[in-house]
C-alpha cells in the first residue's frame, strides 16, 4: 500500500470529518474506499475519450501508447466495450458478416 498526500480545504475537510464520523471510519479509510469505488469507471471513461480521440484522428498511436502502453492496458476494455464505444460515439464499423460468423464458430469451439 502507497501514502498519498491531499490537500483539502476547509470546508472539504469539515464535510469529510462529518461523513467519517457518521460512517464510524477513519478519513482516510473512507476516502480510500471511495476512491476505489469510483477509480475503475474513471479510467475506463478516460480510455474511451483517448480511443475515441485516436480514431477521430485528434491524438496519434504514439499518443495512445503513451497513455495506454503497449495494448495491455488497452486490454482492459474488452472487445465488446470498444465496439460499443465506437458505435456510440457514431464510427462505423468495417466487421464484414463472414468475420462475424467465424468468430462466433471460433467461440463455440471454445
Amino acid at each position: 500500500m502507497e501514502i498519498l498526500g491531499v490537500r483539502l480545504d476547509t470546508r472539504t475537510t469539515r464535510g469529510l470529518e462529518i461523513i467519517s464520523k457518521v460512517m464510524k471510519m477513519s478519513p482516510s479509510k473512507w476516502i480510500a474506499g471511495l476512491i476505489a469505488e469510483n477509480l475503475p469507471k474513471a479510467i475506463e471513461e478516460v480510455k474511451s475519450e483517448r480511443i475515441c480521440s485516436y480514431v477521430r484522428g485528434e491524438i496519434s498511436k504514439e499518443e495512445l501508447r503513451e497513455v495506454f502502453g503497449d495494448g495491455a492496458e488497452l486490454a482492459e476494455v474488452s472487445l465488446r466495450r470498444m465496439l460499443d464505444i465506437l458505435i456510440e460515439h457514431g464510427v462505423k464499423g468495417n466487421v464484414k458478416v463472414n468475420q462475424q460468423v467465424k468468430a462466433l464458430e471460433y467461440a463455440k469451439s471454445l
